[in-house]
């Protein structure tokens, strides 16, 4: 399975290697770019296509994550909770299986032989 992992990595790198250098003309011609806020103008000059497609991929990369972070949170705190109510619950069991073992070792019959070769019970 580790061999197919590292298979499928090694291909999708050279995949998108392969991509990047097909369209290195385009990635690596320089452009303006300028933000027009309602508040603010800016501009920078001479920026490659491949820094804003790197620049714009991390933002969406950071968005995704902070956006998720809220459901990991919930998803540590309900794996907290199961794993204390797991923990009460074992102890329950437990709890229950040494009463029941000292239930039955109080009640169980002892069987003995009497000298005229006849059987009595006798309780614990």
């Amino acid at each position: 399975m580790k061999k197919l992992k590292l298979i499928a990595l090694v291909l999708a790198i050279g995949l998108i290697a392969m991509v990047f250098y097909q369209n290195r003309s385009f990635l690596t011609i320089q452009s303006n770019f300028h933000i027009d806020l309602y508040f603010s103008y800016l501009e920078y000059f001479g920026i490659s296509n491949a820094m804003l497609l790197a620049g714009f991929f991390l933002i969406g990369l950071l968005i995704s994550y902070f956006l998720s972070l809220s459901n990991r949170f919930k998803s540590n705190k309900t794996i907290k909770n199961l794993n204390a109510a797991i923990a009460s619950q074992q102890e329950t069991i437990n709890s229950l299986k040494s009463e029941i073992e000292s239930l039955q070792s109080r009640t169980t019959p002892v069987i003995e032989t009497v000298s005229d070769d006849t059987l009595s019970l006798k309780e614990e």
